[in-house]
């Protein structure tokens, strides 16, 4: 069995513990916030790929959700 150097310590914890902490978060906390934005986007990047194709669907779908995302995001940084 090997003991983690102070350096791999400190290398793990700038990689993935310093930013969720820094917007006071777990690493869990971060990931699921992060990863269901990432699902969000996912969803509206179809949605307005569909309304490129078919502008009378989706209309509002995109902007409306993606200023309702910013607000969210907004929120969670005070």
């Amino acid at each position: 069995m090997t003991d983690i150097t102070p350096e791999a310590q400190n290398a793990f914890s700038r990689t993935f513990l310093r930013h969720p902490q820094d917007v006071g978060e777990t690493y869990w906390q971060h990931f699921a916030a992060s990863a269901g934005y990432a699902l969000l986007m996912a969803r509206l990047c179809g949605c307005a790929a569909l309304h490129a194709v078919v502008p009378s669907l989706c209309e509002k779908t995109v902007s409306t959700r993606i200023l309702a995302l910013a607000a969210d995001i907004q929120a969670r940084q005070r």
